[in-house]
């Protein structure tokens, strides 16, 4: 309890702090002050409590902070005060908001920029890991895991650079390694700090790394700035090139252990006259095609460099010597400007006249799907520490290896392939340039898993899985359809863009379009500026599926058909075909509009027709079941499912194929065949199974969809398991929204409720309410939890409670149904039951009545209506009138079912026909009738219409 005297010492607090000039002075003063009065001392920047010094150097402090309002982790750099101007501080704040537009993996994240004590801040990512330079002399790894991890700084510059932010102070102590090998360039900006009309000031590295010394005043050398560009040094104008520049030599001398030029000349002319001439590095351990391209960044002339650091990462990735042998024929396709080479040292693999001439292919994937890129996608599933993540880790990795396999030997057989005539000529460059295409996507959603969150990583097995087969691309006919290739001197910049947006795809894939629209936003100013209509097309597909993702139908659907309008102009059909698919699928099971679905659906099917090579219809087919199955005709709906499964399972893929059969399932559901749905869903449930895991959340709803239906089909202690097998998967899972996890529990509540174990009901019932609290509150489902808390009150006997949990089932029903709907009627026929155990005989009649009005009229709604007529027998039979009783129960239809399904039917006909005078006939009747459950069951009804003992005699 805080005491006057520790009120007087708190209030005195920032008088006695003001003594203390360094940062984590001040912190550790903070801290002891708390120990000693139990006061919150704790120093503070913003919402951000400094907890430890992480680093230190002359730029400022860096320190570990809390976040109070997000709950996490934070590094905040304090800046010397004697080091930020206004003019300094204001432009710090707009690069910070720049960059944290950016939002890239390999860019450090800052969080807010503010002021403590007159001192600026930076409230960025917190990083756990190492300086990638300390890392580099920690472990001295090979040249491709160099290169690999330069490549990932140089994707976290190239997106800096696009959201209009120069690092100018890029080294290998400027950035990060993380724990899981995640690289991420920090400290951007900060290089601007004191850059006055004769001054540079002392700069230092991040926390842990070496303090390098700049100039001081002009003509004065302290040191070699061994990473500036010459521009830079000279105190002129600099952009982006400079942080290229710098970027190549970090990578020269993490790959030949020194730095390209002089280590210390004394005087500022000399060290730029060292700037025309890097040394031709050594090279024994680096693969000789590397050192041309590091070569260029490192040109004296910004103009000679590279135009920017997407072209830069593009080469690279470009450049083994075999394949720049045979570019003449493998063609000008996308690029990948994402792939690092990392793979074994040594000069056999990227050629020699000795060698196979192949035989560099076997590397094509380094650093897009390799040992390293496998580990991290582990990783990755291995931070949810969810039940799943093992399962689905090991079946994408899987998956991934089989499809780099895939691709490996499509590009082997092509560089195999004979030269020869023109025509063939352009084939292969049209095959070269689709493997191209297959590999920026497979790079895209790897690093994209790299950084995933569970909810993304859920969808990681039915991403890979819609990978386009490589084998595709083999094909003669791939050119068919394929756009035309960019103007030369735009191929570099859309290269970069094209890879930009196989990321945007990755997103939408892994169920995260809100973070699409996002990057959308940014890459479009670009995208319309380089003016590549089929560039342009691609972008609007990813939008308009990112908008449907987010729940933008209508405006998602007209995206899509104007980039279909755009491909078509650009005469990009594969990418036309796609934007009629994608509608087709969305307008027949999202927006369920049979005419808008239909119309679409031909309009794919012409452009497929169209491209000679196109893979198996299959999915159309299924799409054109579905269509068939809204507008119900279910017998033409399982004809084109059938023959959608069939060819799905020869091709492998996972979630049509599974799509196709749900359809299959449903198309036999409608025609009353439920055993043969039964079948479709238990394979659906097996390959399910085998291809998600167990455990994963969507294999839950096959295994409830196998529960329903077995419950449907009156096999009640055979469907539990499956129920509850899939409520707890969606449990483990914290799926505790999803809407099947509520429906489950719903069935499982009528199970607890009829085995009479009614606090278990409750808790199903409690978890089903929680499953659809994100539900309009007018949505049917608030209906059925309703309905299911007014059968379980009965069953406990609290008969008023039932009859109010009725009313609201009939009210929730009515707003989302309507008045005429059959199962709002079911229920009305419910609550005419209680008031008749009630004993409010009028009332319940009118309630009877009222259903029976909609449920006589309905078709297929025998075994709904007949609780309903039940209940106007008894009225009729508690009013003396035993004819309209027998009446109302020859409504019933009884051909072909069991006895037990029977048996309240034949208790109440026979005391009519007793009460008939028809004594013979009830006996008969009575012998096939489960009485002693029946007259438990309607006990309350039996009193109700007085059954005298010599009635409850004749009972057998």
């Amino acid at each position: 309890m805080s005491t006057p005297e520790s009120a007087m010492v708190s209030a005195e607090r920032p008088k006695v702090l003001d003594a203390f000039n360094d940062a984590e002075e001040r912190r550790l003063f903070a801290s002891v002050h708390t120990r000693l009065f139990g006061d919150d001392g704790a120093m503070r920047a913003g919402r951000y409590v400094l907890l430890r010094a992480l680093g230190a150097g002359a730029m400022g402090e860096v320190h570990l902070a809390h976040d109070e309002a997000l709950d996490r982790k934070v590094a905040v750099k304090l800046v010397h005060s004697h080091l930020v101007d206004v003019r300094w501080a204001d432009h710090l704040r707009r690069e910070a908001r720049m960059l944290a537009r950016s939002s890239h993996p390999n860019v450090v994240h800052v969080y807010e920029v503010g002021e403590l004590d007159g001192r600026v801040y930076l409230a960025m990512e917190y990083v756990q890991g190492e300086s990638l330079g300390r890392w580099l002399r920690r472990t001295q790894p090979s040249w491709a895991l160099v290169l690999a991890a330069y490549v990932e700084a140089g994707r976290g510059l190239a997106a800096a650079h696009g959201a209009g932010v120069i690092h100018r102070d890029f080294k290998p102590d400027n950035v990060l390694r993380a724990d899981d090998g995640r690289i991420v360039v920090a400290d951007f900006g900060l290089a601007y700090v004191g850059y006055g009309d004769d001054t540079l000031v002392e700069q230092s590295s991040s926390e842990g790394g070496t303090t390098e010394p700049l100039l001081s005043r002009a003509g004065e050398i302290k040191g070699t700035p061994a990473y500036m560009a010459p521009e830079q040094l000279e105190g002129g104008t600099v952009d982006a090139r400079a942080d290229q520049f710098a970027w190549c030599v970090a990578l020269y001398e993490g790959l030949w252990g020194v730095r390209p030029f002089p280590e210390h000349p004394p005087t500022l002319g000399k060290i730029l006259r060292a700037r025309s001439s890097p040394r031709v590095p050594d090279g024994r351990r680096v693969p000789a095609w590397i050192w041309p391209i590091v070569q260029r960044g490192l040109a004296y002339d910004a103009d000679d460099r590279w135009p920017d650091m997407h072209a830069l990462l593009a080469e690279l990735a470009r450049v083994p010597a075999g394949r720049r042998r045979r570019r003449r024929w493998i063609g000008t396709g996308v690029s990948l400007a994402l792939a690092g080479f990392v793979g074994s040292a040594g000069p056999t693999w990227w050629g020699s006249p000795q060698s196979d001439g192949c035989a560099w292919i076997d590397h094509e994937l380094d650093g897009v799907w390799d040992d390293l890129a496998r580990e991290r996608v582990q990783t990755a599933f291995a931070r949810t520490s969810t039940s799943w993540a093992d399962d689905s880790a090991e079946r994408v990795t899987q998956a991934l290896d089989r499809w780099s396999e895939a691709w490996l030997s499509a590009r082997r057989a092509l560089c195999r392939a004979p030269g020869g005539v023109e025509l063939e000529d352009s084939m292969l460059r049209a095959q070269g340039a689709c493997l191209d295409g297959r590999r920026v996507e497979l790079g895209a959603l790897v690093e994209t898993l790299h950084g995933a969150d569970e909810l993304a990583l859920r969808k990681a097995t039915q991403a890979v899985d819609g990978l386009e087969d490589p084998r595709v691309c083999s094909t003669k006919q791939w050119a068919v359809g394929e756009a035309p290739p960019p103007p030369s001197d735009r191929r570099d910049e859309v290269d970069g863009l094209t890879k930009a947006l196989a990321a945007v795809d990755a997103r939408i894939r892994l169920g995260r379009p809100d973070a699409a629209l996002h990057t959308l936003a940014e890459l479009e100013p670009r995208i319309t500026a380089v003016g590549y209509g089929p560039l342009e097309a691609r972008m609007t597909y990813h939008r308009g599926r990112a908008e449907v993702g987010v729940g933008k139908l209508q405006e998602g659907l007209a995206t899509l058909e104007r980039a279909a309008d755009i491909a078509d102009a650009a005469r990009d059909d594969r990418l036309r075909a796609s934007c009629w698919r994608t509608l087709a699928t969305f307008g027949v099971t999202v927006a369920r509009d049979a005419t808008r679905g239909q119309a679409w659906l031909r309009q794919a099917e012409v452009t497929r027709a169209r491209l000679d090579d196109a893979p198996g219809g299959g999915d159309l087919r299924a799409l054109r079941g579905h269509l068939l199955l809204l507008r119900d005709d279910a017998v033409a709906a399982e004809r084109e499912l059938r023959a959608a499964v069939g060819d799905l399972e020869t091709r492998g893929e996972l979630e049509r194929l599974m799509d196709a059969r749900t359809g299959l399932g449903l198309a036999l559901v409608a025609q009353g065949r439920m055993h043969e749905a039964l079948e479709v869903y238990l394979a659906a449930e097996r390959e399910s199974e085998q291809g998600l895991g167990p455990r994963h959340p969507d294999h839950a709803q096959y295994t409830y969809a196998v529960g329903s239906t077995l419950l449907a089909l009156g096999r009640d202690q055979e469907a539990e398991p499956h129920l509850r097998r899939a409520v707890e998967i969606w449990t483990e899972s914290r799926r505790d929204d999803h809407p099947d996890l509520g429906h489950a529990n719903l069935l499982l509540a009528r199970f607890a409720t009829g085995a009479g174990d009614h606090d278990a009901a409750e808790r199903h019932l409690d978890a089903a309410e929680r499953a659809y609290r994100a539900l309009p509150a007018d949505h049917p489902e608030h209906g059925d939890v309703a309905s299911g808390r007014a059968a379980l009150a009965y069953a406990r006997g609290d008969l008023e409670a039932a009859l109010v949990a009725a009313g609201e089932a009939i009210e929730c029903y009515a707003r989302a149904l309507g008045d005429d709907d059959v199962y709002l009627a079911k229920v009305r026929g419910d609550r005419g039951g209680i008031l008749l155990s009630l004993g409010r005989v009028d009332e319940a009649e009118q309630a009877f009545v009222r259903a029976d009005a909609v449920l006589g009229r309905a078709a297929d709604t025998a075994t709904l209506r007949e609780p309903t007529v039940i209940g106007l027998a008894v009225v009729a039979l508690a009013r003396g009138d035993n004819e309209d009783a027998l009446r109302w129960l020859a409504k019933i239809e009884t051909a072909g079912r069991p006895d037990e399904e029977l048996a309240q039917m034949r208790l109440w006909t026979a005391i009519a026909l007793s009460r008939s005078g028809r004594r013979a006939e009830a006996r008969g009747l009575l012998a096939r009738a489960s009485t002693a459950r029946s007259r438990e069951e309607r006990s309350g009804w039996l009193r109700l219409v007085q059954v005298d003992d010599e009635e409850l005699t004749d009972l057998p």
